[in-house]
């Protein structure tokens, strides 16, 4: 029987190259449990939360907002709870001179 207390949440970040999903793992590694692997054409990045902190998700979604906008990439596709999520690029603004 599984104490549904233990069980760890886990997130995938879809990327569009093995570089980029290690580097999103060495930002993440300090905070999470995470690991960068290849998947066919696709590069992912697995977090794992843990189920007693609450606002990781937010936390850590925030934080994979931040470094693809760091970055110059476009948005990325992102799985838990079995279903596709797209994680969209903060919008950028734009310096204007008056």
């Amino acid at each position: 029987m599984t104490d549904e207390h233990s069980l760890t949440e886990t997130i995938s970040f879809e990327l569009p190259t093995l570089a980029a999903a290690q580097d999103l793992a060495v930002q993440l590694g300090p905070r999470w449990r995470c690991h960068a692997f290849e998947e066919g054409l696709m590069a992912i990045v697995g977090v794992l939360l843990p189920p007693s902190s609450d606002d990781d998700l937010a936390v850590v979604l925030r934080e994979v907002e931040a470094w693809l906008d760091q970055r110059s990439l476009g948005d990325i596709g992102f799985w838990l709870d079995g279903r596709l999520y797209l994680l969209r690029v903060p919008s950028r603004q734009l310096a204007v001179r008056y």
